[in-house]
């Protein structure tokens, strides 16, 4: 009981899900109007399926790698398949109990709540550490490298923390690519 643009708008109230027109409206008043609404993208009739697989890969790529988390409720970080349990000090990846060490556990959720965001070790001293000057940025290396061991972010991991060329980390969630 309304246009496509309200009921986008209502959508985007609720929710930083993608959200892609699928039309038969062309006219560039109308892709302003639906993308003003708050789409992320808009596709129009007749359109190729590769074209709209790929299109909904790449919104689905960016949610994943630079969506915020879901918090649940204060100290509690849900980023499926894994859940941070500040309050406990618990990390559940993929059905399985993961031990972390306090400032494991700190740097983890910290990267976690701001992933797709890329932070300098002095970026996260300061945050986890609160920049003690007795600290370098060694530490940092020291923790990423042991995150990634216990939590297994090889391969086949759904998450990866990597290094950038400003000598900086990303943490993201990794999403298969769809075949088309």
């Amino acid at each position: 009981d309304g246009s496509g643009y309200d009921f986008c708008g209502e959508i985007r109230r609720a929710t930083n899900a993608p959200i892609i027109y699928l039309t038969c409206r062309d006219a560039n008043e109308d892709i302003i109007r639906g993308l003003g609404a708050g789409g992320d993208d808009y596709i129009t009739k007749p359109f190729d399926l590769g074209v709209l697989s790929a299109r909904v890969y790449a919104q689905l790529r960016r949610s994943m790698n630079f969506g915020s988390p879901v918090v649940l409720e204060a100290g509690i970080i849900e980023l499926p398949p894994m859940t941070i349990n500040m309050r406990s000090g618990r990390v559940i990846l993929e059905r399985e109990e993961v031990q972390l060490a306090p400032k494991e556990l700190q740097l983890l959720a910290f990267l976690a709540a701001h992933a797709g965001r890329e932070y300098s070790p002095r970026d996260l001293l300061e945050a986890v550490w609160g920049d003690l000057p007795e600290l370098d940025t060694g530490t940092v290396k020291k923790h990423i490298s042991t995150l990634r061991k216990k939590l297994r972010l090889g391969e086949d991991s759904p998450f990866k923390i990597r290094c950038t060329r400003k000598k900086g980390y990303i943490f993201s969630k990794v999403i298969d690519r769809p075949e088309w």
